[in-house]
């Protein structure tokens, strides 16, 4: 037997036992045990999802209509869900907000002056099953992030790299929505490597 397969098998067998303890401490693992129904993240039977244009608190115009057309592509291509317009009843509906557009400076010259830097943009979502009138799950940052500079090679402008992140950023959606999850895309500074 594999050893990963050993070690959930032991883990399952302690977080269920302390969850059937009686023990009031442990009722958000009941929960979660008792929430185990073998679905995916998407319900079997939803094929629609419906995506309105997140809303923007950063205040940097384009990027909302740039991650919808990333995001609905993305969706689209992965063949699971279909993206459909307003007034054709969806499954699915996912709501965001872009809540940070963030520029930070991680280069610096030796005149103190900064020559390259980070673009991070954070968004958060909810996904609804609105057959069950059930919410699938809600992420509070979700984000992606590129370094640039328009100053030392390579040189790239805010706009492309902008817009790259978005792109990354509705890949990340995309595979937290089908999938829930997007780890494969995790950078090694998110993995703490």
């Amino acid at each position: 037997m594999n050893k990963y397969v050993k070690y959930f098998i032991i883990s399952f067998t302690i977080i269920t036992g302390c969850a059937y303890s009686g023990d009031d401490r442990h009722s958000s693992i009941k929960k979660a045990i008792n929430g185990i129904d073998g679905e995916p993240v998407i319900p079997r039977t939803a094929n629609k999802i419906y995506i309105p244009l997140f809303r923007n608190s950063t205040g940097i115009n384009d990027i909302s209509e740039n991650l919808y057309r990333s995001l609905k592509e993305k969706i689209n291509m992965d063949g699971r869900l279909t993206v459909v317009p307003e007034g054709i009843r969806p499954d699915l509906r996912l709501d965001g907000i872009i809540t940070r557009y963030e520029i930070q400076p991680v280069k610096f010259n030796v005149h103190g002056e900064s020559v390259r830097e980070r673009i991070r943009i954070t968004a958060s979502l909810r996904l609804v099953d609105l057959n069950k009138n059930k919410e699938i799950f809600y992420e509070k940052n979700l984000q992606a992030f590129d370094e640039f500079s328009e100053k030392i090679p390579p040189v790239t402008t805010e706009t492309r790299i902008r817009n790259k992140i978005t792109d990354m950023l509705a890949e990340r959606i995309a595979l937290k929505t089908i999938n829930g999850w997007y780890t494969k895309l995790m950078t090694p500074v998110e993995r703490g490597k």
